[in-house]
């Protein structure tokens, strides 16, 4: 129990507010001229997961696209990274790549009217 007499849960101790950093992946300048020429010299398969990376991804999305194991997509997107084709890199969760989570329609409207 906290010190003001209500129950502690793990979302309200200290350092619980911080945002969980998402995990995304966008191809490398080598990975773009790969997948345009579609180099033989990269697998096949390697070349069909650069296509799904034509811009910056979360690996869950591509997983799902795919109908692979995380761990099957896991282990080609470290080979890509090690071969300078894919780049991985974190972003504040907060970033919304569709668009969608922070609408609001009166934010649209600057007298807040609905």
């Amino acid at each position: 129990m906290a010190p003001n007499g209500q129950a502690s849960s793990p979302r309200t101790r200290s350092g619980a507010n911080i945002a969980p950093m998402a995990l995304l992946y966008r191809r490398t300048d080598a990975g773009r001229k790969a997948w345009d020429a579609q180099e033989s010299s990269v697998p096949l398969e390697y070349r069909r997961v650069l296509g799904l990376f034509a811009h910056d991804a979360d690996p869950r999305d591509v997983r799902a696209k795919l109908g692979w194991s995380e761990g099957a997509l896991n282990d080609v997107l470290e080979e890509l990274e090690e071969k300078g084709l894919l780049e991985r890199y974190e972003t504040d969760d907060r970033v919304d790549l569709d668009f969608t989570g922070s609408f609001s329609v009166a934010g649209l409207n600057p007298l807040g009217r609905a």
